[in-house]
C-alpha cells in the first residue's frame, strides 16, 4: 500500500511510523519498519529499522532492509548511513556504515566498523575498525593500532595533544609510557602488551 501524508512524500507499507508533524517532500519517503517522530526530510528516505528523531535530512538515505540506524538531534546531508547511531552532530558527504558519531561535525568521511566519533570535527578521512576519534582531523586521519589477541581485543588511537586512547581510556602518550607497567598490571596483560603498543605509540609524539 502507498499513501501520502506529511506534506508530499510517502509511506510505504503498514509497518513505518511516522508522526503527524514530520514533513515529507515530494521525492522523500519512509518504508519497512522505519519509524519518525518530528522530523523533516528532502529528497530522502528511511528504511529499515531507522529510528529518526528531531533530524533534519537533505538527499540521504538512511537505513536499509534488515539494517538498523539511529539518528538523534541530527542534519544529515548529502549522506548515506546504513547502519549506526548520529547523535547531535551535522553530516555532509559522509558513507557511513556502522559505529557512533556524537556531537561532531563530518565532512566527506567514510566510516564503517566500530568506530566512535565523539566532540570532533573531522573532514576527508576514514575511521573505521574500533578506533575513537576527537579533535580536529582534516585530511589526515589520526594514527591507529589494533591489539587483537587471547588478553583484549582492543584499539589505540591517536588524539590531539600527544594523547591517545587505549579502547575508551584516554591517556597522555609520555605518561603512559613512563607507567606502562603498572598499566599492564591494572588491566591483566603481560608486560609484554605494554612493550607493543610501546614501540607503535612513541612514533607519535
Amino acid at each position: 500500500m502507498i499513501f501520502e501524508r506529511h506534506g508530499r512524500g510517502k509511506i510505504f507499507g503498514n509497518h513505518p511510523n511516522v508522526c503527524e508533524v514530520t514533513l515529507f517532500d515530494k521525492a522523500s519517503f519512509a518504508e519497512d519498519d522505519a519509524d519518525v517522530w518530528r522530523s523533516s526530510f528532502i529528497a530522502s528516505r528511511a528504511s529499515g529499522t531507522a529510528r529518526i528523531r528531531l533530524s533534519e535530512l537533505h538527499h540521504s538515505a538512511i537505513g536499509e532492509k534488515g539494517q538498523w540506524s539511529e539518528i538523534v538531534g541530527a542534519v544529515v546531508k548529502h549522506s548515506t548511513i546504513r547502519r549506526g547511531r548520529v547523535l547531535g552532530s551535522t553530516l555532509f558527504g559522509v558513507e557511513m556504515d556502522g559505529g557512533i558519531i556524537r556531537n561532531s561535525f563530518v565532512t566527506n568521511c567514510r566510516i564503517k566498523g566500530r568506530p566512535m566519533t565523539e566532540n570532533a570535527d573531522i573532514e576527508d578521512i576514514e575511521i573505521h575498525s574500533m578506533m575513537r576519534v576527537t579533535g580536529k582531523w582534516h585530511g589526515i586521519a589520526p594514527r591507529y593500532y589494533e591489539i587483537n589477541n587471547e588478553y583484549a581485543e582492543i584499539g589505540v588511537t591517536e588524539a590531539p595533544n600527544g594523547q591517545m586512547y587505549i579502547g575508551c581510556r584516554k591517556k597522555d602518550i609520555e605518561r603512559w609510557m613512563r607507567g606502562r607497567y603498572r598499566f599492564a598490571k591494572t588491566v591483566n596483560w603481560p608486560p609484554e602488551m605494554a612493550d607493543e603498543i610501546y614501540e607503535v605509540v612513541k612514533e607519535w609524539l
